[in-house]
């Protein structure tokens, strides 16, 4: 369980922290400090953590500082409404960076601690990318084919990348905004293991929403003017799975599976 809470965001202390006042009830900094045998310093930076969360308040005993977790029923939901802050967040932050990112030209590496991100900025790179990531791999996406692939040159695009999943049988787990465009690529899908449920186009200004096992892909996909963030890192990219398995959850199927495809018989010799 500890790997799950640590790709909800949380640090192994903060864990141990919380899964103790989960067990134990309201306890002090100090004896949380004894107990689990980490400075007072460090398990009370945890704690703040914790609070911000809304996993943990605290509590005043005889003008003692006490500290208790939510319920077990809360705190999957509290993990939840942080991780949809936290992927605002992002969204808001993207908006900021697109227009300042016109000074550079093609694909610009750099490093933001444990975070190996390449900024995109033309549709031709942006393509490349998608196709290198998701044409034989297991993938997870959320996006708008309504502005996708309204033109010729991307919905011919859409139709590659569908006839090498139809031979590849990768896991795909797509996530569309409702609308005409959604119904023929939906049409025109081959792999019965791609998976599709829709989403009301108001509940997502997102074009692209792109997760691998190790890479996440940021898209405004604007055809005019292209901004696109590649993110490599194991830890994001399993954290934005769970992320978009929350969503799907609570989504309901389109279609358990795509016809099978008929494959010609080898000839025996």
């Amino acid at each position: 369980m500890k790997e799950e809470f640590v790709s909800c965001g949380l640090t192994p202390t903060e864990y141990e922290v919380l899964i103790h006042l989960m067990s134990r009830g309201a306890r002090s900094a100090g004896i949380i400090s004894k107990a689990l045998n980490i400075k007072r310093s460090t398990v009370y930076s945890a704690l703040q953590a914790l609070e911000r969360r809304r996993l943990v308040r605290k509590t005043d005993k005889s003008g003692t500082a006490e500290f208790v977790s939510a319920t077990p029923e809360e705190i999957p939901t509290l993990l939840l409404n942080h991780a949809r802050h936290g992927f605002d967040s992002v969204l808001s932050a993207i908006e900021l960076i697109k227009p300042r990112m016109k000074r550079f030209q093609g694909g610009k590496l750099f490093n933001a601690g444990a975070l190996e991100i390449n900024h995109i900025d033309t549709t031709r790179d942006y393509a490349q990318l998608l196709a290198r990531h998701i044409h034989s791999r297991d993938f997870y996406a959320v996006w708008n084919p309504q502005v996708a692939i309204s033109s010729v040159a991307a919905r011919e695009r859409a139709q590659l990348f569908l006839q090498n999943s139809a031979r590849n049988r990768n896991k795909v787990h797509d996530i569309l905004a409702n609308g005409p465009m959604t119904r023929w690529y939906i049409s025109q899908i081959l792999n019965d293991q791609h998976q599709v449920r829709i989403i009301d186009p108001g509940e997502t200004s997102l074009a692209d929403l792109v997760v691998t096992d190790d890479v996440v892909i940021v898209s405004l996909n604007s055809p005019d003017a292209e901004c696109a963030l590649e993110i490599k890192n194991g830890h994001y990219a399993t954290f934005m799975r769970w992320y978009f398995m929350s969503l799907w959850e609570r989504l309901p199927p389109v279609q358990e599976s795509a016809p099978k495809v008929k494959r010609p018989r080898s000839r025996k010799k």
